[in-house]
């Protein structure tokens, strides 16, 4: 189940929401993270395929090299 874990609590999708973003492209993907508001799940699908990822010191970015 993809579920987004934030300092306040976490959210789960529902199914459908989960079908949609593990269906992106991971070029579909990052278009949904630069969006105005991106999905919650799209950024817990990316944070999974390790499309964005922590560095302490850039904080949260895109990673280096995302094969589309």
């Amino acid at each position: 189940m993809l579920r987004l874990h934030t300092p306040s609590g976490s959210i789960e999708a529902l199914p459908q929401q989960e079908a949609r973003v593990r269906g992106l492209s991971n070029a579909q993907l990052v278009h949904e993270l630069v969006g105005v508001e991106p999905d919650p799940f799209a950024l817990a699908e990316a944070i999974e395929r390790s499309i964005l990822v922590f560095n302490p010191q850039r904080g949260w970015h895109l990673a280096n090299s995302i094969h589309h």
